[in-house]
């Protein structure tokens, strides 16, 4: 073998280390469960309710929230399927990036302003319907409440869903069906 081959070699050799320990070395550490656009916050918890999709009990607002959110899902013709699941979020004082900005934009397609609460704090209730996206991607629903307040009402690929961004607004989409 002449020079320029091995200098070749050696050089491939190194790339291809390189390579492996970036790959390696980054999927160690990687967590579990990779956060989603489509769902507020996955670092904060997020607390299921009573066992009963149709009564959840809503911890921090009190029991008019229950009625106003089960009667707006009613409205809109959307059939919950299971438990709830809560979590309370500060919005930033500007809906701009790619999570809120693109939840800003879903809202007012379905009607609704969720620019009007940005820096305030929200609670963000989630159920699984019986729709699905493209036939084979389960959703859920998100409704947004303050107070005794509708925000805003979306539809959302489950967590762990490949499908990006998976978000929706409540207007028809062919997407869409009834399982």
């Amino acid at each position: 073998m002449n020079k320029k081959n091995i200098v070749l070699i050696i050089v491939l050799v190194v790339a291809l280390g390189a390579i492996v320990y970036f790959f390696t070395s980054n999927n160690s550490s990687a967590p579990t469960t990779l956060p989603t656009s489509t769902n507020p916050s996955p670092q904060q918890p997020v607390v299921p309710t009573d066992s009963n999709p149709v009564t959840p009990t809503i911890s921090s607002s009190g029991a008019n929230d229950r009625s106003v959110i089960l009667s707006e899902l009613q409205r809109l013709n959307i059939e919950v399927t299971g438990a709830s699941k809560q979590i309370e979020l500060e919005l930033p004082s500007v809906l701009s990036d790619a999570n809120w900005g693109l939840k800003k934009i879903i809202c007012e397609e379905g009607g609704y302003n969720l620019s009007a609460y940005a820096g305030k704090t929200i609670l963000f209730t989630s159920y699984p319907i019986n729709e699905v996206w493209n036939n084979t991607e389960p959703l859920n629903v998100w409704v947004a409440t303050s107070e005794d307040k509708i925000v805003c009402v979306y539809k959302a690929v489950r967590e762990n869903s490949m499908v990006a961004p998976g978000i929706f607004s409540i207007k028809e989409n062919s997407n869409i069906k009834k399982k």
